[in-house]
């Protein structure tokens, strides 16, 4: 794990290719198992785990990782939300023509920093950096990376290398639905599906 709570590679890996180089690569002899909407997955699944979390002030939060296709609206992508996420001040982002949820969305992203940072000693963290966006990351991608290690741990024998939010296969021989299937059946408890995302 990496000093930003990642699965990363020593040296130089694949990890640190850009997306365009690894799917030429790699899209005639892998697939890529990848984790849907893992920041705000892992959030929802902190909230539903951690008594300190005040669920009724994170009711959009929790929303946007169910149906997060409702709040990709006007200039808003995906980017936009994880960006908020790591940002000191994700209320910031409002707008005035945004729909109301739209906004609660920033405002409870702003809540559940100041709840998750109230009580970071939980996550046994040996050290952290000491801003609220760095210490955010790296409390979800400390929990993400404990979720791809799962996985990565049933299929080390067909894994070519963790990517982020995810994991590239070995496409020989595989059957890629029973993959995923058996991720989700690890993931389950946690908050987090996996698809057999196209490169």
């Amino acid at each position: 794990i990496a000093n930003h709570g990642r699965l990363q590679g020593i040296g130089s890996t694949i990890q640190t290719l850009p997306k365009e180089i690894r799917s030429l690569l790699f899209k005639d002899d892998a697939f890529d198992v990848d984790m849907i909407n893992s920041v705000f997955n892992i959030a929802t699944s902190l909230i539903n785990t951690y008594n300190f979390y005040d669920n009724n002030k994170l009711q959009h939060l929790i929303d946007y990782s169910k149906n997060r296709q409702d709040y990709l609206i006007n200039d808003l992508t995906k980017q936009t939300y994880i960006t908020a996420m790591f940002y000191h001040s994700p209320e910031q982002y409002k707008k005035s023509y945004y729909q109301p949820k739209i906004n609660a969305l920033f405002d409870e992203i702003k809540e559940f920093q100041i709840q998750t940072l109230k009580n970071k000693h939980v996550f046994n963290i040996p050290k952290f950096k000491g801003t609220t966006g760095g210490d955010i990351s790296y409390i979800l991608c400390h929990e993400e990376s404990k979720r791809l290690e799962l996985i990565l741990h049933e299929f080390k024998s067909i894994a070519i290398a963790p990517i982020y939010d995810g994991l590239i296969i070995n496409k020989k021989d595989v059957d890629i639905e029973s993959v995923v299937c058996k991720c989700n059946e690890i993931l389950k408890d946690y908050s987090s599906k996996v698809i057999n995302k196209p490169f």
